[in-house]
């Protein structure tokens, strides 16, 4: 029982608290998190990447 008591405590908190993980909307890119703030250029970095590689794939495979 300490367990569930434990988990409702921390979604309580969580919720109430209303900024977990920059939920408030501070800052550029609707964060102040650094996590958050580097998450979208993380991202878009990665999906550039494999479809610039998928372009060259494409390429050397035609060739």
């Amino acid at each position: 029982m300490i367990e569930f008591n434990f988990i409702l405590n921390f979604l309580d908190l969580v919720f109430l608290q209303g900024d977990l993980l920059g939920l408030r909307g501070e800052g550029p890119l609707g964060s102040a998190d650094p996590i958050v703030k580097g998450m979208l250029p993380s991202a878009l970095g990665i999906i550039g990447f494999s479809i610039m590689l998928n372009l060259f794939n494409a390429g050397v495979r035609k060739n």
